[in-house]
C-alpha cells in the first residue's frame, strides 16, 4: 500500500517501525524479572550477570553510527532484514545458551541488532512520513518504546514462571516474525540509496 506520490503508507511504515522499538524496549527490561533464575541455572556470580544484563545495553549505544551509515548503503528496508535476522541469531543463542560465555555473546549480538533495528526505525519513519506528520510519528513510536520498557519485567516475569527464562527469548521469534513481514509489507518503495562506500574502519573507530 502506498501514497498516491508513490512513498509507502505512512502507517505501515510507522506501524514497522513501531514494532521494531517494542522489541529493543522489551529485550532491554525483561530479563531482569529472570535474573534469578538465570543465575541460579547456570550458576553465575554477581559479575557475569551484571554483564548478562548490561552487555545489550553497552552493545545497542555502541553500534547505534555504525547502523546508521549500513542504511545508507544498502537501504533502510534492507537493514531492517540485517537487523531481524542478527535479532534471531541472538535470541536463538541466548535460548540455548549451556553457559555465561554463550549467553553474554548473544546478548552483545542482540544489542547489535537492537542497534541495527533502531537506526532503521527512524530512518524509516523520516522517509516515509511527510513533514507534517512526522512529529506525531516519531511521538507514537517513543511512546511504544516507554510502553516496552514498562511492560517488559511484567512480560519476563510471566514467561519466566510458566515456562522458564529461556522462554524470553524464544518468544522474540514471534516479535521477530511479525516484524520481518511488516518489513515487507510496509517499506516497499522506500527511496533507494545512493552508491556508497561502506568504511569498515572507521565504523569500527566509532563503535
Amino acid at each position: 500500500m502506498t501514497d498516491t506520490d508513490g512513498r509507502p503508507d505512512p502507517w505501515l511504515a510507522l506501524a514497522a517501525a513501531s514494532l521494531a522499538i517494542l522489541l529493543i524496549a522489551v529485550n532491554t527490561t525483561s530479563i531482569n524479572s529472570a535474573i534469578n533464575d538465570v543465575a541460579d541455572d547456570l550458576s553465575l556470580s554477581t559479575t557475569t550477570l551484571t554483564w548478562v544484563v548490561n552487555a545489550y545495553v553497552v552493545a545497542s549505544a555502541a553500534f547505534v553510527a555504525l547502523a546508521g551509515r549500513l542504511g545508507d548503503v544498502i537501504g533502510i528496508q534492507r537493514v531492517f532484514y540485517v537487523g531481524y535476522a542478527s535479532f534471531v541469531v541472538g535470541s536463538v543463542g541466548a535460548a540455548i545458551a549451556p553457559g555465561p560465555e554463550m549467553l553474554i555473546g548473544a546478548r552483545l549480538f542482540q544489542g547489535l541488532a537492537a542497534a541495527i533495528l533502531m537506526t532503521a526505525s527512524t530512518a524509516a519513519i523520516g522517509a516515509a512520513t511527510p513533514a507534517a506528520r512526522k512529529g506525531l510519528a516519531m511521538g507514537i513510536w517513543g511512546a511504544v518504546g516507554g510502553a516496552g520498557l514498562a511492560l517488559g519485567p511484567l512480560w519476563g516475569a510471566v514467561l519466566t514462571d510458566a515456562i522458564g527464562w529461556r522462554a524470553i527469548f524464544w518468544a522474540d521469534l514471534l516479535f521477530i516474525a511479525a516484524g520481518a513481514a511488516l518489513a515487507v509489507i510496509g517499506l516497499r518503495n522506500l527511496p533507494r540509496p545512493a552508491a556508497a562506500r561502506f568504511d569498515v574502519r572507521a565504523g569500527i573507530v566509532l563503535a
